[in-house]
């Protein structure tokens, strides 16, 4: 009996491992209006070929709305934050990224994320 349990214990735990294990992802898992953040952001970022003063500031936006309390949850937009000192030069560039939000139904953390990334892979074709 205990030599099937120990077999009942093998084949659950087999099993579990595999159904836990991600899925691989494909372009199409992304929601479209993704791709067209993207485009827009692009033309947003991009003065005479070079990153400009938004791709910069979307990418220190990330790192603002993260801190002091370690939420990344579009709180500099939403709660106030952009009153604070230390996010006085940024603000242009949230309130851009929070009305695109709106534009486009999105969350804003998510938005202010997305933008901080797109930002950071463009320097493979601008230059900041």
């Amino acid at each position: 009996m205990r030599v099937l349990y120990l077999i009942f214990l093998w084949v659950l735990a087999v099993s579990a491992r595999h159904a836990y294990q991600y899925p691989e992802k494909r372009a199409e898992d992304c929601p479209s209006v993704w791709n067209t953040i993207s485009a827009e952001l692009t033309t947003v970022f991009r003065s005479d070929n070079t990153c400009n003063a938004d791709a910069r500031a979307s990418i220190r936006a990330a790192f603002h709305d993260c801190f002091p309390d370690g939420d990344c949850n579009g709180s500099i937009f939403l709660g106030g934050e952009l009153s604070r000192f230390e996010n006085f030069n940024i603000a242009p560039t949230i309130w851009m990224l929070g009305s695109l939000a709106k534009k486009h139904k999105v969350g804003v953390g998510d938005m202010i994320q997305f933008a901080a990334g797109k930002s950071s892979l463009s320097h493979n074709t601008m230059h900041l």
